[in-house]
């Protein structure tokens, strides 16, 4: 009865010496693991801020670049405008008027291939 009994004894003595250990081990670990938890999700939502404000700088930027190029295409519209009334009021007489005349000759340039079997035989 004896060795029974402290067997029990050993028995209850280890478990709660582990039920000790456990106890503290869990406390060890449960506040870095909270503050862990909460850096991890404290670096999310800079990210996630980081995100945002990629796509929200994106979409100004996009807002800029369309006024610009509204602004340049009235530009261009109104060069075209004024390209097509000139090109109407030319005729000859305004072209001898600035310089221009008519050739005496007509040369016509031409290119010779530089590969043998496209050249014409002679």
């Amino acid at each position: 009865m004896r060795v029974v009994q402290s067997f029990v004894f050993l028995y209850h003595m280890q478990t709660n010496t582990v039920q000790q250990h456990i106890g503290t081990a869990a406390h060890s670990f449960g506040k870095p693991l909270f503050y862990g938890a909460i850096a991890l999700a404290g670096s999310a939502a800079i990210v996630y801020m980081f995100f945002i404000a990629g796509i929200t700088s994106n979409i100004v930027a996009r807002k800029a670049y369309e006024k610009d190029q509204k602004t340049v295409q009235s530009e261009i519209s109104g060069l075209e405008l004024s390209y097509l009334s000139k090109i109407q009021s030319l005729d000859e007489a305004s072209a001898l008027a600035v310089g221009l005349a008519h050739p005496k000759e007509v040369y016509f340039a031409s290119r010779l291939s530089k590969v043998g079997f496209l050249t014409e035989a002679k």
